[in-house]
């Protein structure tokens, strides 16, 4: 979800993969959501290493980061087509596109942890992180639904443009989904391959619309009710005039609100906040 402070996000970080100290600090977010973790062709079979120690995957999506959480505000078909897709109600790739804050990697993210609860195999990649390399593919069958967030961070480099194109066919012949994000739509991109980007462009394209001013505030109160905390609307408005109003900070800064208040056995009220320092 996004809305509150901004704060850019980091520039693309893309490493080779091969250092270590980059793949120690990469984590797991491939596996079923239950049960002994299945191997790379969707059970273990004699002899074969499970999925976890075969390919490790950066970044476990956040715990708040979940289509539950997600607030919609204009994105309503939207979100109910990110779950069809992971559902395999929809067809299989969906491409979203929106500017920063406006909530790609959350819906990316939340469709990964969506898709573990129904039992399949799931996956969110950021494609601009360091470690994150174009050989990480050639490890994945397609079974499952992968989700792959700044894809500008690697257009433009032949070497991984035909490492998702081959990805992308791969997904396709085994029944997988696919949901990619980047700032522009297909045509926009500095893609290389144009059997990229013309696959791309003919599935699903949707925007995602970033959330108002008055959303955002109905946003922050509805994600602190889904939590259990009674937050008036002159609270949010209060704190709304007071910190920046990038949504990833503003819901960082929800979860001390959300812990302090409990620690304390307070209310949330602007006389608990300015105790906390806000404002």
């Amino acid at each position: 979800m996004d809305a509150g402070r901004h704060v850019p996000r980091l520039p693309c970080r893309r490493g080779n993969g091969n250092d270590r100290s980059e793949r120690r600090s990469l984590r797991l977010v491939l596996g079923y959501s239950r049960g002994k973790p299945k191997g790379a062709l969707g059970r273990p079979t004699g002899g074969q290493l499970s999925m976890e120690r075969q390919v490790t995957l950066p970044f476990a999506p956040p715990a708040r980061s979940t289509i539950e959480a997600y607030y919609p505000g204009a994105n309503a078909e939207l979100l109910e087509v990110v779950v069809d897709v992971v559902r395999g109600e929809a067809p299989r790739v969906l491409y979203v596109h929106g500017p920063a804050e406006s909530g790609k990697s959350h819906l990316l993210q939340g469709a990964a942890v969506l898709a573990r609860r129904n039992r399949r195999l799931s996956a969110y990649i950021p494609l601009g992180e360091s470690g994150v390399a174009p050989g990480l593919f050639a490890q994945l069958n397609g079974r499952g639904v992968f989700c792959l967030d700044d894809l500008q961070c690697v257009a433009g480099d032949r070497d991984w443009e035909k490492a998702l194109l081959d990805f992308y066919e791969r997904v396709q012949q085994a029944g997988g989904s696919f949901v990619v994000a980047a700032p522009d739509p297909p045509s926009a991109l500095a893609l290389q391959l144009d059997d990229l980007r013309s696959r791309l462009a003919s599935q699903l394209v949707y925007r995602v619309a970033p959330l108002t001013e008055i959303q955002r505030a109905d946003a922050l109160r509805w994600e602190a009710r889904r939590r259990g905390l009674d937050v008036s609307m002159a609270t949010i408005e209060w704190l709304m005039r007071r910190v920046p109003r990038g949504a990833r900070a503003l819901f960082e800064l929800l979860d001390d609100i959300d812990r302090l208040s409990l620690e304390e056995n307070r209310k949330v009220t602007i006389p608990f906040l300015r105790d906390m320092g806000v404002g």
